[in-house]
């Protein structure tokens, strides 16, 4: 989850492919959650990006996701992989972003770090045992 023109930024990871009509029903969903929200669906049909404003949070839009059949998971931004090579994955663990609302931001911010840990497990152990990865 990052912050980017005053919206909460998230990535996401369908569990199939996203059908173009579940693109376009998943775009009005997230309009009606937000109506200055934006939705894009990597070239791949399973990466999905969507801003919206971090008083909506992760739980409504992948709930407004599940109601046009998309499962998803919450996962690291783009250059998770990059960063991965270059510094090691920890460089990419969330951090919480205050909005103003508390109970929403560590709620955005659990959500993130779970998706993390999910992807990076190794890490995250090396992180908690403060060793080299063996």
């Amino acid at each position: 989850i990052a912050q980017g023109s005053g919206n909460s930024i998230v990535f996401l990871l369908a569990d199939a492919s996203v059908s173009l009509a579940q693109e376009k029903m998943a775009h009005e969903r997230l309009l009606q959650l937000d109506p200055n929200s934006r939705f894009s669906v990597h070239a791949d049909r399973l990466r999905l990006k969507v801003g919206v404003a971090p008083a909506t949070g992760v739980a409504n839009v992948q709930s407004a996701l599940a109601q046009v059949g998309l499962t998803t998971t919450i996962v690291p931004g783009p250059y998770a992989d990059a960063a991965k090579s270059a510094n090691g994955p920890a460089d990419g663990f969330p951090v919480l972003i205050n909005t103003g609302n508390p109970e929403l931001d560590n709620q955005n911010y659990q959500a993130a770090k779970a998706a993390w840990i999910q992807a990076y497990p190794s890490a995250y152990q090396q992180m908690i045992d403060g060793s080299p990865d063996q």
